[in-house]
C-alpha cells in the first residue's frame, strides 16, 4: 500500500519514451553481439556476395565463402570489442548514436577486408573492382542487418520475458485469491479459540469457597483479561500478506514464440516498407546521384507499399484459415511477389545500377527483412498488450492484498467488539447475580459452580457471532450528531453507490470508522469548523473516500496514529495534504463484488 506526499497528489505519470526512441533502443540493444545476429549477418553477406554485384568475381565458390565468413568474423569481433569497451557504459541517445557508428566502423572493416582478400587471392581484379563501392556496401549492410536483426531479437526477448512474467503473475494472483479468505477465516477462528481458552482458564480457576474472592476474581476477569484483549485487538496491526514469486521459473519456448508471430498472420506493409527504405536508402545514394537516388526511393517505396497492401488484401482473410506452416509459406511468397514491381520499376525510372545490385538485393533481402520486421512488429504489439494485462494483474494483486488486510481488520474488530460488548456484559450480569445471592445470603459454592456453568453457556459462540451490518448512511449521520454545534459535517454519497457499499459489511464498517477518525482529527488537530465527506466509485471494485475540511490540516510532525496504520494496511492508496485552503484525506478502498460478499 502507498501513502502519497503532498507533492504526489494530482501529479501525472511520467510519460513513456516515444515509439521511435523505443525502436532505436531496440536496434542498439545488447543483443547486437548475440550469435543469431552474427549468423544472420553472415548469411546476408554470402547472399550479397554471390547475387549482388559479383560478375567481376570468379574462382572457387568454397574459397569465396570462406573469405566472406572470415571477413564477417572480423566484423563481429570488432563490434564485440567496441561493445565491451564503450557501448556497455553508455545510455540513451549517446548509446544509440555510438552504436550505429560502431556498426558503420565494423562494416567498413568488413568491406575493406573482403576487398583486400579477394584481390590478394586473385578472385577479383584490382583494376576492375570498385574498392569504394565494395567498402560502402559493407557499411550499409552492417548498419541495416545488425540493427534490424538486433531489433527483432530484442523484441523476441522482451516478448518471452513478458509472457513468462504474465504467467507467473496470474499464478500468484490465483493462489492469493484462493488462500487469502481461507487464511483470514482460520486466523479469526484461531484467535477466537485462544480467547475462549484464556477465559475458560480464568473461570476454572475461580475460587468457590469464598464469595468475596469469587467476586474479586470476576471483576479481575473483566479488568485484566477481557478489556486488555479487546484493546489489543483494536490496535494490533494486520499480518502482511505477501504475494510470493512462483517457486519455479516459467520458460516460454522458441516454438511458442514463433507460433505467436505466425498466429498474428499479418504482412505489416508500412513497417516493412519503412524497413526497406531504412536499409536501402544509403545504398541508393551510394549508387546513384542524389536526385536519381531520391527518385528511386520514392518510386520503390510506393511500389513496395502498394504491392504489400494488395497482397494483404488478397491473402489476409485466407491466412486466418490456414495452418501455421501454410501461413509461413504464404507470407514468404507474398514478400517475394510484392518485391517484383519495385525490382522492375526502379531500373526503368532511374536506370540500372552497378551489376543490378538493387534488383538482386531486393529479391534476396525483402523476404528476410520482411520476416524480421513482421517478427519485431507483431511481438512488439503483443508486448504492449501483455504490459497492459500485467498492469491489470498487478492492480488485482494489490486489490486482493488490500482486501485481505481489510478482512483481517474487520474480523479483529468483530472480536474486539464482542469482547467489549456481549462478553463483558455477560460477565457483568453474572457478577450482579452473584452479588444478589450474597446479599440474600443464598450464595454458596454450588451457586458459584452454577454461575460459572451458566456463564460458560452464555459466552459460548459469542466470539463467532455474525455482526449486524451497520448502515453506512446512519454511521455518517451519527458522526454529524456527535460533532453537532462544534463541526458542521456534510455528506455527499450517490444513492446507487451507497446501496452497493451497504451490502459489503467489511467496507461499510471500515469506511465508517475511517470517516469518524478523519473528522475527529480535523476538529482536534486542525481546528476545522466544517467537514465534507464524499464517496465516489473509482472502478468497479474500488471506491474513493474523500474527507475535506477548512482547518489547517494535520501536521506532518504530529506522529502516526492508529488511523494511519489502518490506512497503510488496508487502503490501496491514500494521501493527505492541503490544496487551495482545503485540507483533505483521500483513500482508495477495495470493494467486494456482489458475488463475493458473504
Amino acid at each position: 500500500m502507498k501513502i502519497a506526499s503532498d507533492s504526489d497528489v494530482g501529479s501525472g505519470s511520467v510519460p513513456s519514451q516515444s515509439r521511435t526512441r523505443t525502436v532505436l533502443a531496440g536496434m542498439t540493444a545488447n543483443e547486437m553481439v548475440a550469435w543469431p545476429v552474427m549468423v544472420t549477418n553472415l548469411a546476408w553477406a554470402i547472399f550479397r556476395h554471390f547475387l549482388g554485384g559479383t560478375s567481376d568475381v570468379g574462382g572457387n565458390p568454397a574459397l569465396r565463402i570462406l573469405i566472406v565468413t572470415l571477413s564477417v568474423a572480423l566484423e563481429f569481433a570488432l563490434l564485440a570489442l567496441l561493445w565491451r569497451i564503450l557501448l556497455v557504459r553508455l545510455q540513451g541517445i549517446t548509446r544509440i548514436v555510438c552504436a550505429f557508428a560502431s556498426y558503420a566502423i565494423a562494416g567498413l572493416v568488413q568491406g575493406g577486408a573482403l576487398y583486400v582478400a579477394l584481390t590478394r587471392t586473385s578472385l577479383l581484379d584490382a583494376g576492375t573492382g570498385n574498392p569504394l563501392f565494395r567498402t560502402m556496401a559493407g557499411v550499409v549492410s552492417a548498419i541495416a542487418v545488425i540493427s534490424v536483426t538486433t531489433l527483432a531479437l530484442t523484441t523476441i526477448r522482451e516478448y518471452r520475458k513478458r509472457i513468462a512474467r504474465l504467467t507467473s503473475e496470474q499464478d500468484r494472483l490465483q493462489t492469493l485469491l484462493i488462500e487469502s479468505e481461507v487464511n483470514v477465516r482460520a486466523q479469526h477462528v484461531n484467535a477466537a479459540r485462544r480467547i475462549e481458552a484464556i477465559i475458560e482458564d480464568e473461570l476454572t480457576a475461580l475460587p468457590i469457597s469464598s464469595m468475596e474472592e469469587t467476586l474479586v476474581a470476576m471483576e479481575s476477569l473483566i479488568s485484566e483479561t477481557v478489556r486488555p484483549i479487546s484493546h489489543q485487538l483494536a490496535v494490533e496491526s494486520v499480518i502482511p500478506v505477501v504475494a510470493t514469486q512462483s517457486a519455479e521459473d516459467v520458460h516460454v519456448s522458441w516454438r511458442e514464440t514463433m507460433r505467436s508471430v505466425a498466429d498474428d498472420g499479418k504482412l505489416r506493409p508500412a513497417p516493412i516498407t519503412l524497413g526497406v527504405v531504412f536499409v536501402g536508402a544509403p545504398a541508393l545514394f551510394a549508387l546513384y546521384p542524389p536526385l536519381r537516388a531520391l527518385l528511386a526511393i520514392l518510386v520503390g517505396s510506393a511500389a513496395l507499399l502498394g504491392s504489400l497492401l494488395l497482397a494483404q488484401l488478397i491473402v489476409g482473410t485466407a491466412l486466418r484459415r490456414l495452418g501455421i506452416a501454410s501461413r509461413v509459406v504464404v507470407l514468404t511468397l507474398s514478400f517475394v511477389v510484392a518485391t517484383v514491381p519495385t525490382v522492375l520499376l526502379v531500373p526503368v525510372c532511374v536506370g540500372p545500377g552497378p551489376d543490378q545490385l538493387v534488383a538482386r538485393s531486393l529479391l534476396v533481402g525483402a523476404p528476410a527483412l520482411g520476416w524480421l520486421v513482421v517478427i519485431a512488429a507483431s511481438l512488439r504489439r503483443q508486448v504492449i498488450h501483455i504490459d497492459e494485462i500485467l498492469r491489470k494483474s498487478n492492480a488485482s494483486l494489490r486489490w486482493a492484498i488490500a482486501r485481505n488486510h481489510m478482512l483481517q481488520w474487520h474480523r479483529r474488530g468483530q472480536l474486539a467488539r464482542a469482547l467489549h460488548g456481549p462478553v463483558q456484559s455477560a460477565v457483568h450480569v453474572a457478577i450482579s447475580r452473584l452479588r444478589g445471592s450474597v446479599q440474600n445470603e443464598t450464595a454458596n459454592s454450588e451457586s458459584v459452580i452454577e454461575m460459572r456453568n451458566s456463564l460458560r453457556g452464555a459466552l459460548a459462540g459469542l466470539l463467532n457471532q455474525d455482526e449486524e451490518v451497520l448502515n453506512l448512511k446512519a454511521q455518517y449521520a451519527g458522526i454529524g450528531d456527535t460533532w453537532a454545534g462544534i463541526v458542521d459535517v456534510s455528506i455527499d454519497i450517490p444513492e446507487d453507490l451507497l446501496s452497493a457499499v451497504q451490502v459489503d459489511p467489511v467496507l461499510s464498517a471500515f469506511a465508517g470508522d475511517l470517516a469518524q477518525e478523519a473528522v475527529s482529527n480535523a476538529a482536534r488537530h486542525g481546528g476545522a469548523s466544517s467537514v465534507w465527506i464524499s464517496l465516489a466509485r473509482s472502478d468497479e471494485d474500488v471506491v474513493t473516500l474523500i474527507v475535506q475540511d477548512n482547518g489547517v490540516g494535520v501536521s506532518a510532525n504530529s506522529g502516526r496514529g492508529l488511523g494511519s496504520q489502518q490506512l497503510d494496511d488496508c487502503a490501496l492508496e491514500w494521501s493527505r495534504g492541503r490544496s487551495e485552503g482545503v485540507s483533505f484525506l483521500r483513500a482508495q478502498l477495495a470493494m467486494a463484488a456482489p458475488s463475493d460478499q458473504k
